[in-house]
């Protein structure tokens, strides 16, 4: 089978102060066995040598498609890189993960097993740079539950298909995480077709400067209130879906309801008859206080909810 005669498929590397990690991503890119590939990196602003390490890897591999996003945000990157791209499958690539040779081979295998689906769900392998500890992650078998779950993949892990990624407008470059998920969310509503790939080919590598580790608060309100859109549209739409969501995945989201009130959201009550099945009945929590227990059982979780977000509009 020629090159030509099998799907075109492009990596888009979005690249935010990354000139001492983007040469290892572009050989990892560069090497993949998929033999019908391009490679497109988009600078995204920096303020280090990032633009000039670009020039210079162009020099090299003269393949190399390169441009810049002026716009901030690694979203508005992969947007950039998808209105640039010409492949009929999408690999998004954050400049400092790797992907193994045959990454893209193995995914592209399931694409021509499964022709309907819109995703390719990868199993990944979570480095801590600092700690050097590794952890393999596997994907949900279940595709709602793994991503109400957030274990459907990440966004390097996986493989998207354009035309459903540019039918529901690529990524959100408001959001600042949840990006993948909230993608895959509209994705799953056209198109619910998913293949799994269970080898575990990319490598998600993490420091403690990392972005997703410095705006933890943030991350863990964005996660409920995509939770909440999800339920929403699952109770609406697919309630056997939702049926199938088990009192852990209720539990931990109650835990979270509750963390997310005692950080003084505003939320908490949507987020609470979003998510939550009627007459759900959590597990005692420690850390609240004997006013909100108190509230709580005369009166019901609402009610404490609505005592809480009171009191921190009167603090604030």
């Amino acid at each position: 089978m020629s090159e030509k005669s099998i799907p075109l498929v492009s990596i888009i590397i979005p690249c935010y102060n990354v000139e001492d990690y983007i040469e290892a991503a572009l050989r990892c890119a560069n090497g993949q066995s998929y033999p019908n590939k391009e490679i497109i990196c988009i600078d995204n602003d920096s303020s280090d040598e990032t633009w000039e390490k670009l020039n210079e890897l162009k020099d090299r591999y003269p393949e190399l498609i390169i441009s810049q996003e002026f716009r901030q945000g690694a979203p508005a990157a992969r947007n950039r890189g998808l209105a640039m791209s010409k492949g009929a499958w999408i690999q998004f690539l954050d400049a400092d993960d790797i992907l193994m040779p045959d990454k893209i081979s193995q995914q592209m295998d399931q694409v021509t097993e499964h022709p309907e689906a819109c995703l390719v769900i990868g199993d990944y392998t979570k480095v801590d740079l600092d700690t050097k500890d590794e952890m393999e992650i596997k994907s949900h078998a279940h595709t709602w539950k793994g991503l109400v779950q957030n274990g459907l993949g990440i966004t390097s892990a996986n493989l998207f298909r354009k035309d459903m990624v540019t039918q529901v407008e690529g990524f959100d470059e408001n959001l600042k995480s949840s990006q993948e998920y909230d993608l895959m969310f509209r994705m799953l509503k056209e198109n619910e077709h998913v293949a799994f790939c269970r080898t575990s080919a990319t490598r998600i590598q993490t420091r403690a400067t990392s972005i997703s580790k410095m705006d933890l608060e943030g991350n863990k309100h964005r996660f409920l209130a995509l939770n909440g859109r999800i339920c929403v549209y699952l109770k609406k739409e697919k309630p056997k879906e939702y049926a199938l969501l088990d009192k852990p995945y209720f539990e931990e989201m109650y835990q979270r309801i509750r963390l997310n009130s005692i950080k003084g959201y505003a939320d908490s009550l949507a987020f609470y008859k979003a998510i939550l099945p009627q007459g759900f009945k959590p597990q005692e929590r420690p850390y609240d206080a004997w006013w909100f227990k108190g509230v709580e059982h005369l009166a019901g979780f609402p009610a404490a909810l609505k005592i809480e977000a009171f009191k921190h509009s009167i603090k604030n």
